[in-house]
């Protein structure tokens, strides 16, 4: 959603023509919009048992793929050139560059550790279950919300 950075800079580099992506193995995820969250998290504290962990997200995984298409789409791109580099050299170089720059950078060693494991999908079968969590809102209208408060917030151009 709004303010959340990693994926800003994914939204402003396709805005600049180019999507980067890393690792060469087929990714898919599963994603949640902030206000979604935030109402799992309220929900499940008034209904749902002390002390469990449930796993909140939209009921589908997305790849790169389909996630340029939606944020092009939104951003009227017709076209954006994929790059796709090796996760590991991604990481060592965004690391550096962020030291020499005396900035942290959002690609690190920590961060590598995570991407590598190429499929995060999660089954929100429990949440439904236990406390009837049900998303709202899917990816393209959160992509459609992130970039349109990106934009009236001179983010995004």
């Amino acid at each position: 959603g709004p303010r959340d950075r990693d994926y800003f800079l994914m939204f402003e580099s396709m805005a600049k023509g180019f999507d980067f992506s890393v690792g060469f193995r087929r990714q898919e995820l599963s994603f949640i919009y902030v206000e979604d969250l935030a109402r799992a998290i309220f929900d499940a504290l008034a209904k749902a048992p002390a002390g469990e962990i449930y796993n909140i997200a939209e009921p589908r995984g997305y790849t790169q793929k389909e996630f340029r298409r939606l944020a092009m789409k939104e951003m009227g791109k017709r076209f954006v050139v994929p790059m796709r580099m090796p996760l590991w050299t991604v990481s060592a170089v965004a690391e550096k560059w962020g030291v020499a720059r005396m900035k942290p950078s959002t690609l690190n060693r920590d961060k590598f550790n995570i991407m590598k494991q190429r499929n995060w999908l999660v089954d929100i079968g429990k949440a439904r279950r236990e406390f009837g969590f049900s998303p709202r809102v899917d990816l393209a209208e959160g992509i459609r919300k992130s970039i349109c408060w990106y934009k009236e917030n001179g983010w995004l151009k």
